[in-house]
Formats: C-alpha cells, structure tokens, sequence
C-alpha cells in the first residue's frame, strides 16, 4: 500500500530544493522565482516584468493556493492531513506539484486566468451574480495541471481514506 511506503521517509522537515520552498506559514511549497522564469517562453516584456517585480512573487503563493486547494477539493476531510504528508515527504508529489504549479503559472501569464477566476457576471432579470464558472465552465485551474495531479496515484484520489501516524514536532 502507497502509505505504508511513506512511513519509511525518515526526513522531519519539508524537503527543498532549488526550484520551490515550503512556505511554514501556508504548510505549502511555493515556486522560486527563477524556476518559471528559466522554463517558461514568455513574452520579452512579461519576463522583464517578472523578474524586476514583487507582484510576481504574489502571483507564485497565489498559484500555490490554487493547485493546493485542487487538492485538498479532491480529498475526503479525513485525509487531508494525511495528503499534506505526502505533499512533504514523497518526491513523486513533489514533482507533480512543481510541474502543476508551472503549467498554472503558464495558464496565468499567457491566458490572464488569475483574473478570469474571479470575476462574474450579473443576472438582470433575477438582480443577482451569476458565477463565472456558470457563463463558461471551471476556467480556475489549467487543464495540464488537473492532469498533472490526477497522474499521481494519491493527490487527488477520493476513493479511500488514508491515515498514518505523524509525530508532532
């Protein structure tokens, strides 16, 4: 079984590299700046942009928020604990996560999802908001990091509850 492989990582902190960092404050692994920068074809002015600019750091938690919340939506509340784990210790979510967070920081920079996500339209006759997603299908996430998730065998399966032991430290 997948968790009883995960109980031999002997590791107590987040595992770093230098393309993404666990953010303490959020329990999540954000992307390092350059990372995108040096895998990504943006355009000449958007990269200028990103690399002279604080904004994009923002834009890097936000991208972080939006693939971990996927996950967490596609996880039994028993187990998301349990996920958070994994996120942490296995290297194959690792990198799932890492490729998702850049197909999703591609999918803002070139298609302005991060700003189609919010927005929504107005219902005259009925005077109410109609959510975006109504006028024109879930645009939150891109579609190459939904599958990127949905490859790795436990980020975004519903169909068991898993538990193990963490030591609090």
């Amino acid at each position: 079984m997948y968790v009883e492989e995960l109980l031999d990582l002997r590791t107590e902190n987040p595992i770093e590299d230098k393309d993404m960092f666990f953010d303490e404050e959020y329990q999540q692994y954000v992307l390092k700046k350059d990372y995108p920068l040096n895998r990504l074809f943006l355009d000449e002015g958007i990269e200028q942009w990103a690399k002279t600019s604080k904004q994009f750091d923002k834009i890097l938690l936000e991208v972080s928020d939006d693939i971990y919340r996927f996950i967490e939506n596609h996880t039994q509340r028993a187990s998301i604990r349990t996920k958070q784990f994994i996120a942490k210790k296995d290297e194959m979510a690792r990198i799932a996560i890492k490729r998702a967070m850049l197909a999703q920081v591609r999918y803002y920079l070139r298609s302005g999802a991060g700003a189609v996500k919010d927005m929504v339209g107005v219902d005259i006759e009925r005077s109410r908001v109609i959510k975006i997603n109504e006028l024109r299908g879930d645009r939150q996430l891109s579609p190459d990091a939904i599958t990127i998730l949905n490859s790795h065998p436990v980020l975004t399966y519903t169909g068991g509850i898993y538990k193990i032991k963490i030591k609090e430290g």
